[in-house]
């Protein structure tokens, strides 16, 4: 059964909510890494962050 009303709503908005924290995540490591060279290559960095904050995300949303 799918959920329907207030529910599905906020589940909707929790998602949103996710990407917009991933992609906050994603942009400040860019950021980071791109104003201090020294800790690793930029956009290496980045992707493997987002890509890690990724998977933790995939795995907590397949447990509900």
């Amino acid at each position: 059964m799918t959920p329907t009303g207030p529910q599905n709503a906020t589940q909707m908005l929790l998602l949103l909510l996710l990407l917009i924290v991933l992609a906050l995540v994603f942009v400040g490591l860019v950021y980071v890494s791109y104003r201090h060279p020294v800790l690793a290559t930029p956009l290496l960095v980045a992707i493997g962050g987002a890509g890690l904050l990724m998977v933790v995300i995939g795995f907590v949303i397949s447990q509900l």
